[in-house]
Parts: structure tokens; sequence; C-alpha cells
């Protein structure tokens, strides 16, 4: 049986957790929002290649919504953006 492993609320430690959580969404977000419009893509070119509405597009890139670990690959693999770069960037934006 698995354990839900989940910070106390409240606590210092659980405040960093969700605020970095938070960052990541919106620099994940920026970073494709970054590579679609280089592309030349619209939100709802990349909804329709793949699966997803445009308003979950919106979502991912305004930091509103996560997005699972393959569909940021299809994502950047559609817009022609290489996910080296991606992580290259998210790791450099963690450092600061």
């Amino acid at each position: 049986m698995k354990r839900n492993r989940q910070l106390p609320r409240g606590t210092k430690t659980y405040e960093r957790s969700i605020g970095a959580y938070a960052l990541r969404k919106s620099v994940v977000g920026v970073l494709l929002t970054t590579g679609r419009t280089k592309a030349g893509r619209t939100q709802l070119e990349v909804a329709e290649a793949l699966g997803i509405s445009r308003g979950q597009v919106a979502n991912v890139e305004g930091g509103r919504s996560s997005i699972a670990g393959e569909m940021i690959y299809e994502w950047a693999e559609f817009c022609g953006v290489s996910c080296k770069a991606l992580c290259r960037a998210l790791a450099e934006d963690f450092r600061e």
C-alpha cells in the first residue's frame, strides 16, 4: 500500500514546495510559449497536434496548469524546439 507523503500545511517546507511548484509551472509555460511563437504556431495548432483543447494550451502557457513530461516532449517536437534546450533553460532558471 502506497503512503501519501504530503507535507504538513502551514510549514515553511510546505510553502517552499508549493512556491517552487508554481514557479516550475510558470517557467515551463514561458518556455513552451516562446518555442511555439518562434515556430510561428498558434495555440490552436498545438492543441490539435496534442489532442487537447486550446484552453488547456493557454492554461499551461499561463502557468495555471501543469503538463506531463511526454506532452512537453510532443509540444517541443511539434514546434521544432529541442527538449535539451528546454531543460537547459529550465535548469538555468533554477540556479538563479
